[in-house]
């Protein structure tokens, strides 16, 4: 049991290397991209067996999108140092620029039914347009999946916690450069 869970703080801190070595301390885009940042987080009975996924796919052009996936059990937001970490995960799209939008939630979590255990999809349908602008980082709040009783869809702003998992975690002390353009429905 010790070694899964070092294995798991390995492969987390791994990830959140990554991100920072990419980013180098600046949020400057490669040229002719630019960045999307979106926090992912979920409540679930069970978030060691649970799974999160959102999928994104640029306007014009369906099915060619994308898609940001989260582990409950190895991802984490972790904040401001001193706050609690939230299950779920920053991340950090690097596309090229244009019109998006994000077009389905899926969670995945275990469920017991007359003595049987069964693996629950359950499917959120969303239409949540962004921009992404050549040079530039766009922060677009967080899309927050409840799993239990009543599973529901929720975008809300969670700058405060990811902006300081930005700082903490990816390394970038200057957060001047993010627009903040927070994911809302389009209403039909």
């Amino acid at each position: 049991m010790k070694r899964l869970l070092l294995l798991i703080c390995c492969l987390t801190l791994a990830g959140c290397a990554t991100v920072a070595k990419q980013l180098n301390g600046s949020l400057q885009p490669p040229p002719g991209y630019g960045y999307a940042i979106v926090s992912m987080t979920a409540l679930a009975f069970e978030p060691d067996a649970s799974s999160i996924e959102a999928i994104y796919v640029p306007d014009g052009a369906p099915g060619r999108g994308g898609n940001i996936h989260a582990s409950l059990l190895t991802d984490s937001v972790f904040g401001e140092a001193g706050s609690s970490p939230v299950e779920g995960k920053l991340a950090l799209l690097t596309l090229p620029p244009g019109n998006y939008r994000f077009v389905e939630a899926i969670g995945y979590y275990p469920q017991e039914i007359a003595g049987w255990r069964t693996r629950q999809i359950i499917r959120m349908p969303m239409s949540a347009p962004f921009t992404v602008t050549a040079g530039r980082a766009v922060y677009l709040g967080e899309i927050r999946l409840d799993l239990s009783y009543r599973p529901e869809l929720l975008l809300r702003d969670g700058r405060p916690r990811d902006f300081g998992h930005i700082r903490r975690v990816w390394h970038v002390e200057d957060l001047s450069p993010i627009d903040v353009r927070l994911l809302s429905p389009l209403t039909q």
